[in-house]
């Protein structure tokens, strides 16, 4: 599985968290307070995560603007933290959700590519906190539902609660995102030292090609069995010639055997006639086939086979070495 998709189903996994948080949340508001809007906005925000995570699923779009939904749910997740610091008269311990809202950035963004994303959200947070701790913001209403210092008791102990179990899950989600990224690396380094391998062993296959000599005894045994129209002469003479059928198929796929054995032919210098004669074949056919494969290899009719055959293997060998 690629490190974006793996990321991607580490971010919906934190969503389906957000999801059960905000739920779980609502119902205690509900249960415990009676407060039904306040219950019922929160379950929309459960909702909108839950909505999030679907279409991660479902469509190319949350791929394309990973990074503007993330930035999106940082912002609205600090508007819930403040609205909610004001709704409890700040006696509820709210405020400390900014600090687990700030501890969250490095699983959503990498600092060094999205600085100014990360600057922004942390400036966006302070700034909220600051406003919500020294002036009263009176157009937000706050909960009548607050009746006695225990409630606020009772729901700083259960902020407590929610604030821990963000924090472990914080801590459990970037340690997994950095296990990611160290998997990534490893993987880079892998792949680097498999290309630089590749590299050595292409030098000494070139080295090897550059300094092999044609021996005169292997050339006329292949020359001989090119003559008795031999069965094993393709095979020896792609031992003889180790790149050449391969340059061919390059140059163009379509050639098929028999016209790689004319090639090879022409290759150690015979001519339409000795064809003619050591395949058992008319020199009109030979001359035919000829045309075709020139025409094939879009030689130039200038220019003879055989040294077509020479200038090609020499270029090839120079590609090869490169």
């Amino acid at each position: 599985m690629p490190l974006k998709k793996k990321y991607l189903e580490l971010v919906k996994r934190y969503l389906f968290f957000l999801f059960i948080m905000f739920m779980s949340y609502s119902i205690f508001i509900l249960i415990y307070f009676k407060d039904i809007i306040v219950s019922i906005f929160l379950i929309f925000i459960s909702l909108f995560y839950l909505f999030l995570i679907r279409i991660e699923s479902k469509t190319k779009i949350f791929i394309k603007f990973v990074k503007l939904f993330n930035i999106l749910s940082f912002v609205l997740l600090n508007l819930i933290i403040s609205y909610f610091y004001l709704y409890t008269h700040k006696h509820a311990g709210v405020e400390y959700f900014y600090l687990c809202l700030i501890f969250s950035i490095p699983l959503f963004f990498n600092f060094k590519k999205d600085f100014f994303s990360v600057l922004s959200i942390s400036f966006i947070i302070c700034m909220s906190f600051t406003i919500c701790l020294f002036f009263d913001c009176e157009f937000v209403a706050t909960s009548r539902f607050f009746k006695n210092q225990n409630d606020f008791k009772f729901l700083k102990l259960i902020n407590f609660f929610f604030l821990f179990a963000t924090f472990f899950i914080d801590i459990l989600f970037i340690a997994q995102k950095d296990l990611l990224i160290s998997n990534l690396i490893e993987s880079s380094i892998s792949i680097e030292s498999t290309v630089e391998l590749l590299k050595i062993t292409n030098k000494k296959l070139n080295s090897q090609l550059n300094s092999f000599t044609i021996k005169e005894d292997d050339f006329q045994n292949v020359y001989n069995l090119a003559k008795n129209n031999s069965p094993i002469f393709m095979d020896k003479f792609n031992t003889l010639f180790p790149g050449f059928k391969s340059d061919l198929l390059n140059l163009c796929p379509s050639l098929i055997d028999s016209d790689i054995h004319f090639c090879a032919l022409m290759k150690l210098g015979f001519d339409g006639k000795e064809i003619s004669l050591y395949t058992n074949c008319s020199v009109k056919a030979v001359d035919s086939k000829k045309y075709r494969i020139r025409k094939k290899l879009e030689i130039p009719s200038n220019k003879n086979f055989k040294e077509f055959f020479s200038e090609f293997q020499n270029i090839n060998s120079l590609s090869l070495a490169e």
